[in-house]
C-alpha cells in the first residue's frame, strides 16, 4: 500500500527517499516555503515522520498549484498529471492508472487541509511495500542520507526491492537495460559524457541475486543523482 506521502511525491514528483527533488521542483519548494514560512528542516522532518503541520499542508497545495497539477479553482488538472506520469518512465503503468483513478475522483481543494483528501483513495492503490517488507524505519532513511555511497545491508535489501517493483531489475535479477537507457536518456541534468558513463555502468553489472549484489547497481545510480 502506498503511503500518503508517497503519494503527494510521485504528483509533485519528489524523490521521496533522499528527500531530494528535481531542480524545477526545488524552485517550487523553496518559492512555495517563502509563503508560508515553512522551514527545510520542517520539511525534512515532515519526509521523517509524516506528520503534516498546516504550514506544510499549505506548502504542498502550493506546490501543486505552481507545477500545475492543482488549477487556481481547486480542481485537480487531470490532463496535466496524465502527461507528467507518461513521462515518469520508473513509475509503473499499473500504479499511474491507479493514481489518475483515484485523483479523478477528488474534489476541489479549497483550503490546505483540502489535500489530506487525497488520503481517502490511498488505500485504493497498492504497491509493493518495501519498507514494510524490510522493516525499514525513518531511522535508517536518515541514516541513509548520512552517506548515499554506502547503504546498510538492510537498505540494500529496499533499494534492491524498489528496483524490481520500478521493472528496472527483473525477479531473475537481470537489469532492464534497455528501461534504464531511457531513463538515463531522458535525464536533462546530465551532460552527454555522464550519460555513455552511466549506461556503461549499468551494461556492467552483474545478476543481482542478493542484497549484496546490489551494490554496483547503487553506485551506478548515484551516477545519474537519483
Amino acid at each position: 500500500m502506498i503511503t500518503k506521502i508517497e503519494l503527494h511525491l510521485f504528483i509533485c514528483f519528489i524523490i521521496s527517499v533522499t528527500g531530494l527533488t528535481v531542480p524545477d521542483d526545488q524552485k517550487i519548494l523553496r518559492q512555495c516555503a517563502s509563503t508560508t514560512d515553512l522551514r527545510m528542516d520542517e520539511w525534512l522532518e515532515y519526509l521523517d515522520t509524516r506528520n503534516a503541520s498546516e504550514k506544510t499542508l499549505c506548502t504542498l497545495k502550493c506546490m501543486h498549484e505552481k507545477e500545475g497539477s492543482l488549477g487556481e479553482n481547486g480542481e485537480w488538472n487531470i490532463k496535466f498529471i496524465e502527461k507528467k506520469l507518461s513521462s515518469m518512465l520508473m513509475v509503473q503503468n499499473s500504479m499511474k492508472k491507479q493514481i489518475l483513478d483515484c485523483v479523478s475522483n477528488l474534489p476541489p481543494i479549497q483550503k490546505c487541509v483540502g489535500i489530506l483528501e487525497i488520503d481517502k483513495c490511498i488505500t485504493n492503490i497498492k504497491v509493493r511495500n518495501c519498507s514494510g517488507e524490510f522493516y525499514i524505519s525513518q531511522g535508517d532513511y536518515k541514516e541513509y542520507r548520512k552517506d548515499f555511497r554506502n547503504p546498510s545491508e538492510r537498505m540494500m535489501c529496499f533499494l534492491k526491492c524498489t528496483a524490481e517493483r520500478d521493472d528496472v531489475i527483473s525477479s531473475s535479477g537481470k537489469t532492464n537495460i534497455q528501461l534504464l537507457n531511457k531513463i538515463v536518456d531522458s535525464g536533462t541534468f546530465m551532460s552527454e559524457e555522464m550519460k555513455l558513463k552511466v549506461k556503461k555502468c549499468f551494461s556492467e553489472v552483474p545478476e543481482i541475486k542478493s542484497c549484496s549484489d546490489y551494490k554496483p547497481f547503487h553506485i551506478c545510480t548515484l551516477g545519474m543523482k537519483m
